[in-house]
């Protein structure tokens, strides 16, 4: 008996050893191809696709009823009333098994689904938080020698800013502050909107080519209101000036910032 049952057993592996993995519709396609005319049930389809090895296992469980499964077996040679209830046992453990493998990689795949990167069209969403407040009688030493630097813009301005710049983002960009290495991000884009108005590549009203220079210019200055060389608090001036900076500039240029600010997070 227990001779029989192994061999019983040993006959289902094999049959089931010997199914492939195309997938139903091709199986089913092919068997139509072979057949173009005849009118088949869909039993016989998939018994013909079973028996040609063009159907796997797992293939089979997406279209097998419980009532099939004898017209199947006995297509398939297989009399035995024990070996179609392994036959059933074994194709309702991979079902199950089939069931938890995708339920999983649905949870795993909405679970690591990335975000939608949404860009706010608000101003204020993009000023940079350095969590510490400045007194407001240093805010308006800030704004006065920013102001100064507005007025005096020249042709010379563009060469100040165009030798210094580079170093002054590098040396903020390897600061351990996430707020000064914002402050650089949000310099080199102001800079590289400047390179295009120099390289007439795009056109910015005076005004917005004076607050992002007078900005930049603020930013390159060792001795401004609060020096940059004291530590934790050097570029609190500076990250107030770059705020100041977006919220100041035309809707046009702003629209600028972004679009640099988008490309630069892709990569």
């Amino acid at each position: 008996m227990a001779s029989n049952a192994g061999s019983r057993s040993a006959r289902l592996d094999h049959i089931l050893e010997h199914l492939t993995s195309e997938t139903i519709a091709q199986a089913l396609d092919i068997c139509d191809q072979k057949r173009s005319g005849s009118k088949q049930s869909r039993i016989a389809r998939l018994v013909t696709a079973i028996k040609c090895k063009e159907i796997s296992l797992k293939e089979v469980l997406s279209l097998v009823y419980k009532r099939d499964l004898v017209t199947i077996c006995e297509s398939l040679g297989i009399k035995s009333t024990g070996l179609r209830d392994q036959l059933e046992t074994r194709i309702a453990r991979h079902a199950r098994i089939e069931y938890y493998q995708k339920k999983n990689a649905s949870y795993t795949l909405s679970k690591n689904k990335p975000k939608k990167t949404s860009f706010s069209s608000k101003k204020s969403d993009y000023f940079i938080n350095t969590r510490i407040q400045i007194d407001p009688g240093i805010k308006r030493q800030v704004e006065t020698l920013f102001q100064s630097l507005y007025d005096g813009y020249n042709e010379k301005t563009k060469e100040i800013i165009a030798k210094n710049i580079e170093e002054k983002i590098n040396d903020l960009n390897t600061s351990n502050s996430s707020w000064e290495r914002k402050l650089s991000r949000y310099a080199e884009i102001l800079y590289k909107i400047l390179l295009l108005t120099y390289d007439s590549k795009k056109e910015l009203s005076q005004r917005d080519q004076r607050i992002i220079s007078a900005s930049l210019q603020y930013l390159l200055a060792m001795d401004d209101v609060i020096p940059d060389y004291e530590v934790g608090i050097g570029y609190l001036d500076d990250a107030y000036i770059i705020n100041k900076c977006i919220k100041n500039i035309s809707e046009e240029s702003f629209q600028l910032f972004l679009n640099i600010l988008s490309k630069s997070r892709r990569k």
